[in-house]
């Protein structure tokens, strides 16, 4: 048949195309610009043509910052074209959130919660200070100094969680800070949570340990998500 149905997966035509979409598509040849199905490094794909020259095709995904195509694999054959697309069945496409949303999502909750602790100690300081002071460090003038670095990383982590336009080397120290920041709060709350308040707010907001221990781990899972996530986005 000179007509096929295919059904379309992975991210790399978003936002013509979604994952999940089945796609009508016409047994005939290709021109530049046109969604075609096509055989590429032994598989089927959904592509956009670039270019057609000579007896190749060169094809490139709309979605280029996840797609896999002719810039890596280089141009196929047009007997490898199997078709070009023509039409979208409506109502069959999954709308879910790509991957790489979804961790931005989690490093923007997580400057937030920064945001929020910090001013929170902030408003606080000396009670911030004296906590520390009574369950970590000895002497006034090391929980004073622990408590403004405290403070500063969290502030300083929130600039790379909100992809903000950072020269590399700063990108690296607010991501780093970001890391050391969820791990100082969790070795905290594991040692300390439960005998008294540990800090996260200072003596802003006071709260159960077990709540303080749930939250530090919810640190630690933002944080994860924020240093690592971009390992676990694939192209297709």
């Amino acid at each position: 048949m000179n007509i096929f149905l295919r059904r379309v997966k992975g991210r790399s035509m978003i936002p013509a195309y979604l994952p999940g979409a089945i796609v009508l598509a016409h047994r005939r040849q290709a021109k530049s610009g046109e969604v075609v199905v096509a055989r590429q490094a032994g598989r089927e794909v959904l592509k956009r043509v670039e270019s057609v020259k000579g007896n190749t095709v060169y094809l490139v995904g709309d979605n280029r910052l996840e797609s896999t195509d002719s810039r890596e694999h280089g141009p196929v054959k047009k007997a490898d074209v199997m078709g070009v697309v023509i039409a979208q069945l409506p109502g069959a496409e999954r709308r879910a959130v790509p991957l790489r949303s979804r961790i931005f999502q989690m490093s923007v909750l997580y400057a937030a919660l920064l945001s929020t602790m910090a001013v929170a100690q902030l408003v606080s300081f000396e009670d911030f200070i004296t906590l520390l002071q009574r369950y970590t460090f000895n002497g006034k003038e090391t929980a004073q100094l622990v408590a403004s670095l405290v403070v500063t990383a969290e502030v300083l982590a929130i600039p790379a969680l909100l992809n903000m336009a950072l020269s590399r080397l700063f990108r690296r120290l607010s991501l780093g800070l970001a890391g050391v920041v969820a791990l100082f709060w969790l070795i905290i709350a594991a040692v300390f949570a439960g005998s008294h308040p540990i800090g996260l707010f200072g003596e802003f907001l006071v709260v159960d340990g077990r709540i303080e221990i749930l939250f530090a781990a919810l640190l630690a899972s933002l944080a994860f998500f924020a240093l690592f996530g971009g390992r676990f986005t694939r192209k297709r």
